[in-house]
């Protein structure tokens, strides 16, 4: 009897390798991991933390040592991480909705610092970039003393650089400034010696330019240093009547060193 092909199925192909799907929900990957943050123990599932690329996957990736993490009374240890901290970070990067989103100790700036650091730390690129632009409009709220401080801290370029750019255009600026900041609270940010003498050099760069103008500040006659033939205005060099991207071009090229670290973003 003859066998009509058109009739016969077409086998299903053959599957290409392990699905991710069914290793995602893999009972390892759903098991409970233990971690000792301060004086709390976490209880969290593994594939919370278990994000390709990041630090974590390297350490489930390793032999297991005995029970560590495997039992409440051996907890994986997280030494110089708050437990406030590592609240914020789970929350980012695995909200929970309704009722059961707890309520944390952190909130706004200090919640998306927290999750910056972690993120970093353990290179979680998705939550790092996030923190980024919801920390972007803060950000520039903060002193310029605290842009580079945090930008250096988390390592976030542009931070630094705007922080810097701000310092170079400031009206009025002494060293004692940028040694000893007026504000009490921001005493432990205040610049190197290197740093401040970096911002000083390209303020007066600026004067230079600002002085080769030749034209009134206010009214933009041509008017030398002085007082202005025009409106009598007092023309004094003034790194504020810069240009930003003047200034921008100036501190790439002063403090391209720092800038230029591999590790920022």
């Amino acid at each position: 009897m003859a066998v009509n092909s058109s009739s016969m199925s077409t086998p299903a192909p053959a599957p290409q390798g392990p699905s991710r799907f069914k290793d995602f929900f893999s009972v390892w990957n759903m098991e409970l991991v233990f971690f000792k943050v301060e004086n709390t123990t976490f209880a969290i599932p593994r594939h919370v933390l278990n994000h390709p690329g990041t630090a974590f996957e390297g350490m489930f990736s390793m032999p297991a040592n005995g029970q560590e993490g495997k039992v409440v009374e051996h907890p994986i240890h997280l030494p110089g991480v708050g437990e406030d901290e590592f609240e914020a970070f789970l929350h980012a990067i695995y909200p929970l909705c309704g009722t059961a989103s707890p309520k944390l100790t952190m909130n706004g700036f200090e919640y998306w610092i927290a999750v910056l650091k972690l993120a970093t730390l353990w290179e979680f690129k998705d939550a790092r970039n996030k923190s980024l632009d919801c920390l972007s409009k803060t950000i520039k709220q903060k002193t310029p003393f605290e842009g580079i401080f945090y930008g250096r801290k988390y390592q976030v370029r542009e931070w630094i650089r705007q922080g810097y750019v701000n310092l170079c255009r400031q009206k009025a600026l002494t060293m004692k400034h940028l040694r000893e900041p007026a504000d009490v609270s921001q005493l432990g940010l205040a610049l190197d010696w290197k740093s401040i003498a970096i911002i000083f050099f390209i303020r007066a760069e600026i004067v230079q330019i600002v002085a080769k103008t030749g034209q009134c500040l206010r009214c933009a006659r041509p008017s030398r240093l002085g007082y202005c033939d025009y409106c009598g205005i007092l023309n004094q060099p003034d790194p504020s009547c810069v240009d930003e991207t003047a200034v921008l071009k100036l501190v790439d090229e002063h403090f391209g060193e720092e800038l230029n670290l591999s590790n920022f973003a």
